[in-house]
């Protein structure tokens, strides 16, 4: 038994590396992007740049994503993760699967004490409950991200909303009132 232990120990200290490098990886290209919109936006604003011309330039209606974006876009959709709206997110996207994980670690724990008694059960729950588990409670919480945000959005709507109905009433009013003669005394 002990080496199973010392088995799962080893694996389970492989994906946290796996997923520190992952983030570290992130973090590095979020930087790159960072560092080359600044660079753009000094491009843009020294006075000595050539402005392109209009025929020079293509607008396309299409936006165009490379395969390794596209990869990118398919893993993070698979655990829930929007990486349009990742700035809408209340902490960075790429700290919540190791925390999800770390919590998965501790309910996957918690329910092995029961199970010991039945080794198949256990096993089950180690090797497929557990990835099951981890991609579950990472896609909960960014659900519970994205449903944060749309409400937020239908509260900023209904008060625009509400806004715009008070400002017709009064133009209403000001019509109905400003178009009656006025009495001279």
């Amino acid at each position: 038994m002990q080496h199973e232990d010392l088995i799962l120990l080893l694996v389970f200290i492989l994906i946290l590396l796996a997923l520190c490098a992952a983030s570290v990886y992130f973090v590095v290209q979020e930087h790159d992007r960072t560092e080359k919109l600044k660079a753009r936006l000094n491009e843009a604003m020294t006075p000595t740049v050539r402005h392109p011309n209009p025929v020079e330039e293509q607008l396309s209606l299409t936006r165009t994503v490379s395969r390794s974006e596209q990869l990118k876009e398919k893993a993070a959709n698979f655990i829930g993760v929007d990486l349009k709206q990742a700035e809408t997110y209340p902490i960075k996207w790429w700290l919540v699967p190791p925390m999800t994980l770390a919590l998965t670690i501790v309910i996957v724990r918690i329910a092995s004490h029961p199970l010991a008694r039945w080794p198949a059960v256990l096993l089950l729950l180690t090797y497929v409950g557990f990835p099951v588990i981890w991609v579950m409670t990472t896609k909960l919480v960014f659900n519970r991200f994205t449903n944060k945000r749309n409400a937020k959005l239908l509260e900023s709507c209904a008060a625009c909303a509400s806004a715009f109905r008070w400002a017709r009433r009064c133009a209403r009013w000001r019509a109905m009132h400003s178009s009656r003669p006025r009495r001279s005394s």
